[in-house]
């Protein structure tokens, strides 16, 4: 006779997969639904406050060295308007979030290679 508790494997995989499923999803979910309309978001605002083009040009033209580089990197963030110092603020905060929520699901889903 059987014992009352054992579950099929069949069952159990199934049961599993589930869980794995809401597992994935809770891990995944902040990143889709907040972390990447906020980068497509505040990417949008950039790109029409900044043109990365010039700034790249200028910069070509006056860094001869990387502390020339930092310096210029640090006066042209400085004497920008407040609006674009925020959007920069935003977008480097939302960036660092997304990398560590990113690297979290990776490991989390690092499992799944064993």
């Amino acid at each position: 006779m059987e014992n009352a508790h054992s579950i099929s494997p069949k069952t159990k995989s199934t049961i599993m997969r589930k869980v794995y499923g809401v597992w994935l999803m809770r891990q995944v979910a902040p990143v889709m639904f907040f972390e990447l309309p906020a980068i497509g978001i505040l990417a949008f605002f950039a790109a029409k406050l900044i043109f990365v083009e010039t700034v790249l040009t200028n910069m070509a033209l006056s860094v001869n060295g990387v502390t020339d580089g930092i310096r210029f990197i640090l006066m042209a963030f400085i004497h920008t308007q407040i609006e674009t110092q925020i959007v920069l603020g935003l977008s480097i905060a939302t960036g660092l979030f997304f990398v560590k929520d990113s690297t979290k699901s990776i490991r989390g889903l690092s499992f799944l290679l064993q």
